[in-house]
């Protein structure tokens, strides 16, 4: 628990309209005790936080979580304002964007990720060291394997870009086969239909942006008309997969590039 969670039990009481005088009777602790909850001097002891949570009216669940949920609307706030920098073609300020959110969320998977991704879509070569390093501490400490699978995926291709393949392909082996995907292996398990084509799209999704990228580093070594027949391949994929897209706009953009560089 952190100095944000000081703030909630502090808003909490205020939004009750009692006096730490109050509180502090009603849970049989002293005025003292209550203000150091409120300044982060000092944390209540667990067997109270049964007592807190009911004083308020909440979950202990829900208290715990208030400070999670604060940090979960900051990250909106700062994946809002990246998105906007990269509409405007503003990669390099999203790396001190995601450098101010690091410092405000230091244990902050998402963030961590983010400030990586940053680093890649600026310069990967020139931020080479960066997304290594950052890339190797999430590998080592993320919980989540989206997270985890991401640092995989830009470090082995940040070994590629400077020329060091036998790193790139060292990494690139700790991935996951899309054999074994979460998404497919759940649609396996799973009785929910709605999860069942959640995970779908999500999977369909990712293969046709990846069929895409690929489509393009295959194009660059190949002559022409081997690359317009990839690209002829790729676009029919697209279209006999549209079913499962719903319309998506990144697809469709894609689609609509293909379309440009058979024209060509």
């Amino acid at each position: 628990m952190t100095k944000r969670f000081a703030d909630n039990i502090k808003h909490l009481r205020e939004a009750k309209n009692v006096s730490q005088e109050k509180m502090a009777q009603a849970l049989n602790v002293s005025y003292q005790a209550v203000s150091k909850w409120e300044t982060g001097k000092s944390l209540p002891d667990i067997t109270l936080l049964p007592l807190i949570s009911r004083y308020f009216g909440i979950t202990i669940d829900e208290l715990l979580m208030a400070e999670q949920l604060d940090e979960k609307l900051l990250l909106e706030k700062y994946e809002a304002e990246a998105e906007h920098h990269q509409r405007e073609g503003k990669n390099a300020a999203n790396i001190s964007l995601w450098q101010e959110a690091l410092q405000r969320m230091p244990n902050n998977e998402q963030v961590k990720v983010h400030l990586m991704a940053a680093y890649y879509d600026t310069d990967k070569v020139g931020y080479s060291k960066e997304i290594v390093e950052l890339c190797s501490e999430i590998y080592r400490t993320a919980s989540n394997s989206y997270c985890r699978g991401r640092a995989i995926q830009l470090i082995a291709c940040t070994y590629a870009a400077v020329g060091n393949s036998n790193k790139a392909f060292e990494w690139a082996s700790k991935a996951h086969s899309i054999l074994n995907a979460a998404e497919f292996l759940e649609i396996d398990i799973d009785t929910d239909i709605e999860m069942m084509w959640a995970n779908l799209r999500f999977a369909n999704y990712w293969f046709q942006m990846h069929l895409f990228y690929a489509a393009m580093k295959m194009g660059d070594y190949m002559d022409e008309q081997e690359r317009q027949s990839l690209y002829r391949s790729v676009a029919d994929t697209f279209d006999a997969l549209a079913p499962l897209s719903r319309q998506d706009e990144d697809l469709q953009y894609k689609r609509r590039l293909l379309d440009g560089l058979m024209e060509q």
